[in-house]
């Protein structure tokens, strides 16, 4: 299980109609996001507008988590929900959405037939995280919102900052192990098999 690390600095951050966006991870590595040819893509966004309206992205699902502000999204004949930090909203990327609010969030979208799963996770500082990625996933991805951590897989350890973003492609079931250098607040993100 190969660690890579792109380090904040690194992240390509461009304009969207309703703020920025930068991408975290795009897959296949030859994909665009423009061209819609991507199994699945992760991203962060700051919406900065008060009110915007998603792109319209057919043959996707779409999970969004709130990291900072709050926001409400309106899927138009659909439903509406008010997201909060960590907050989670799971919705296609055919609907008609528009939301209310500022924040910040954090993005995969995911071609029709791959799926994928995120989560957020306060840890203190000084804690020992073991994690087990089963067979079934086949990326496994950390992102810290907040903090430092160590990251280690068999006899490599990376360090892991606030913004940096972890790349674990699963060639096997193998353990992770986290230590948290200071209080951090982390982003799991998981793409099955």
């Amino acid at each position: 299980m190969p660690i890579t690390i792109k380090r904040s600095y690194e992240l390509n951050t461009t304009n969207w109609t309703g703020g920025t966006t930068t991408e975290l991870f795009i897959f296949p590595a030859t994909a665009n996001y423009q061209q819609r040819d991507f199994d699945f893509r992760i991203s962060t966004a700051m919406v900065a507008a008060e009110q915007s309206v998603f792109t319209s992205l057919p043959g996707y699902s779409r999970k969004l988590m709130v990291l900072q502000g709050a926001v409400s999204l309106f899927h138009r004949g659909h439903y509406s929900k008010v997201l909060t930090k960590f907050d989670v909203d799971e919705f296609e990327g055919s609907w008609e959405t528009t939301s209310q609010g500022r924040c910040t969030d954090f993005n995969l979208m995911c071609k029709l037939g791959t799926e994928g799963s995120m989560e957020a996770e306060i840890i203190e500082k000084g804690k020992n995280q073991r994690i087990e990625v089963a067979q079934t996933v086949a990326w496994f991805f950390l992102y810290p919102v907040k903090g430092t951590l160590e990251l280690s897989v068999i006899n490599k350890t990376m360090r892991v900052g606030q913004g940096d973003f972890a790349i674990l492609k699963n060639d096997g079931v193998l353990p992770v192990q986290l230590k948290t250098i200071e209080h951090s607040e982390v982003i799991f993100t998981r793409i099955y098999r």
